[in-house]
């Protein structure tokens, strides 16, 4: 038996949307998240390329039931100077604010320090007489 066209469950009896277009410009810019983060949009302002990562631990009791969620957010920042000199922050914390809040505080920290003390270049810990890697 054919199905009905007319039905309002029908697919093909409704309207399609077409691609929306804004003027000479082309399409809408696309936004991903809902808000963007002001300290992040700041630091990659300055000259820091940003990255974000997201970890989740579970805490589990004997029997087997999630007793705990730990969650960390980490964020990282790495930017070129105009002598060569690359400079990478790093901060952690446990919501995505606190997380871009402590990173713009160490970068801002990481500009005073290297105008202070100059350019740095830190050597990896010794174990056994061999360098880290």
């Amino acid at each position: 038996m054919p199905a009905d066209t007319n039905s309002p469950r029908n697919s093909a009896s409704r309207p399609v949307a077409r691609r929306q277009t804004f003027g000479v410009t082309g399409f809408r810019r696309r936004q991903h998240g809902s808000v963007q983060q002001f300290d992040r949009c700041e630091l990659e302002r300055s000259g820091w390329r940003t990255t974000l990562d997201y970890q989740e631990n579970h805490v589990r009791g004997r029997d087997g039931r999630l007793e705990q969620l730990h969650v960390v957010w980490r964020a990282e920042a790495e930017r070129v100077g105009r002598d060569g000199v690359t400079q990478v922050v790093a901060a952690s914390g446990s919501t995505l604010a606190k997380a871009w809040s402590r990173l713009r505080a160490e970068a801002d920290l990481a500009e005073v320090r290297m105008h202070r003390d100059g350019p740095m270049m830190r050597r990896a810990p010794r174990r056994n007489g061999l360098a880290r890697l």
